[in-house]
C-alpha cells in the first residue's frame, strides 16, 4: 500500500456569475439531437448480463462507466467546461439502476468517468478537473459521490473500495474519508449544498476556496480518481444533472 499524501481543494470559477444558471434534466434528450453540439454517448440501456453497467474508454484514456444518460457535449453558455460530459441521473428509483448487485445490496444509480493513471508505490500524480451541478439536483439520506479515490489492492489496512469522496447528502457537500485518517465524520470538511450547486469548480487555486482537505496516511494502490455522479437509489431523491471536464494530469 501507498503511504502518501492526499491534497484535495475545491474552489469557485473565478469568473463569477451574478445569475445561477440551471440544466433542465427532462430536457437533455431533446437538446442532444440540435445541430451536433451534444453527442450520446451512452444511455444506459442494454447492459449485458452479467455486467453491473456499460462501460468504455475516452480518446484520452481515461474510462466510464454509466447506467443513467451520458453525453459529450452539455448544453447551457453558464458552464464553463471546455471539453464536456453531460451526465444524469432519473428521480424514480426503479430507473437508471445497477445489475446484479448481490441481494442484500443498496440500489444504486451511476455515472463516473476514472482516470487512467492509477496509483503506484513511489510516484506522485496531480489531477485537474472542472465540475458543475445542477441547481436542480437535490440531495436525501443515501451516498452520492462526486469523486472517490479508490484501491483496487485490499490488505489487511485499506479494502477493495473507496478510499476518500467527495459526497452529497443531507444538503451538504464534504469529504468522507472512510478510514478515519484526517478526520472523522463531523468533523471532515464540509460545505452547504446551496453553495457547491449552480456554479462550476475547480480543483486548483481559481476563485474562492470552498473545501480544503490534506491528510497523510494509506491510500491503497491500484486505484484510478473518479468524477461524476454515483448514489444510492433512495426514496426522496431528485433527479440528477451534473457536467464533468477539462481533465488533466498534471503529474
Amino acid at each position: 500500500m501507498i503511504q502518501t499524501i492526499l491534497y484535495f481543494a475545491l474552489f469557485n470559477l473565478a469568473i463569477q456569475m451574478s445569475c445561477v444558471w440551471c440544466t433542465p434534466v427532462t430536457e437533455i434528450v431533446s437538446i442532444s439531437a440540435r445541430a451536433g453540439e451534444v453527442t450520446v454517448i451512452d444511455n444506459g440501456s442494454n447492459i449485458p448480463p452479467g455486467q453491473k453497467r456499460n462501460q468504455g474508454s475516452l480518446s484520452n484514456g481515461w474510462s466510464w462507466q454509466n447506467t443513467g444518460l451520458l453525453t459529450h457535449g452539455c448544453s447551457g453558455s453558464r458552464i464553463h467546461i471546455s471539453d464536456c460530459y453531460g451526465m444524469q441521473l432519473s428521480s424514480k428509483t426503479n430507473e437508471n439502476l445497477e445489475h446484479d448487485l448481490p441481494p442484500d445490496a443498496i440500489s444504486r444509480q451511476r455515472i463516473e468517468i476514472a482516470s487512467g493513471q492509477k496509483g503506484v508505490a513511489g510516484e506522485t500524480h496531480s489531477f485537474e478537473w472542472k465540475y458543475y451541478l445542477s441547481p436542480e439536483t437535490g440531495t436525501a439520506n443515501g451516498f452520492f459521490h462526486l469523486m472517490q479515490l479508490l484501491n483496487e489492492n485490499p490488505d489487511g489496512k485499506v479494502q477493495n473500495g473507496p478510499v476518500i469522496t467527495l459526497d452529497a447528502r443531507n444538503n451538504k457537500v464534504y469529504i468522507d474519508d472512510f478510514y478515519n485518517q484526517g478526520c472523522s465524520g463531523s468533523s471532515c470538511p464540509s460545505i452547504s449544498l446551496s453553495s457547491f450547486v449552480g456554479r462550476p469548480h475547480y480543483t486548483e487555486s481559481r476563485g474562492k476556496q470552498l473545501l480544503k482537505y490534506e491528510v497523510h496516511g494509506i491510500m491503497g494502490t491500484g486505484g484510478p480518481v473518479k468524477f461524476g455522479t454515483y448514489r444510492a437509489a433512495v426514496a426522496g431523491m431528485t433527479a440528477s444533472y451534473a457536467a464533468v471536464g477539462d481533465f488533466k494530469q498534471l503529474s
